[in-house]
């Protein structure tokens, strides 16, 4: 008797792993399709370095500003061989107002001050063009946003809005400027 109750528990438990591995039902499958909002490219290469400035120097025909001010070499490059003769950008910054700001914002462009300049840019023989701009009362420049680029033969480009003709200053600033 003992011998015949040994033999069904070993019995069943070699059965087990074998019912283990008997197919299942196969699962079904949820697609998910996510529709992303189209980005208006910018047609135009855009970049921003900090530059030395303030009271250190002012050679060379160079603004000379009383007070705070930020200066950003900025440099724009047109697509397709075209060459940029006007812009207009939009510069948010910071002034020199005191401020908390947690350490951990995801809101990096909580700007006190705005300016928007109209660039005008002489014929070269490349296709970037680069100037200097003397932003009077910024202590920071969060960002530099492209608002519209006529270009050499006539034809203008309007930016429509978002976040694509957007460039942050390069947070490294060469000593020499250069």
């Amino acid at each position: 008797m003992k011998r015949a109750a040994l033999v069904s528990v070993a019995f069943l438990l070699c059965t087990l792993p074998l019912a283990a591995q008997s197919p299942t039902q196969p699962k079904s499958q949820t697609t998910i399709i996510v529709t992303l909002p189209t980005v208006e490219a910018c047609p135009v290469g855009m970049q921003a370095r900090q530059r030395p400035g303030g009271y250190l120097r002012s050679a060379h025909g160079e603004q000379r500003v009383e007070g705070l001010a930020q200066r950003i070499f900025l440099t724009l490059t047109g697509g397709q061989s075209r060459q940029i003769s006007k812009a207009v950008v939009t510069v948010r910054g910071l002034t020199a107002k005191n401020r908390v700001l947690p350490a951990l914002s995801t809101d990096g462009d909580a700007s006190d001050i705005t300016k928007t300049l109209s660039l005008t840019f002489t014929p070269g023989s490349g296709r970037a063009v680069s100037t200097n701009l003397v932003l009077a009362g910024f202590t920071a420049v969060n960002s530099i946003e492209l608002g519209s680029v006529t270009y050499g033969d006539g034809s203008t480009w309007k930016y429509s809005g978002g976040t694509g003709c957007r460039v942050a200053p390069d947070p490294l600033m060469l000593i020499d400027g250069q």
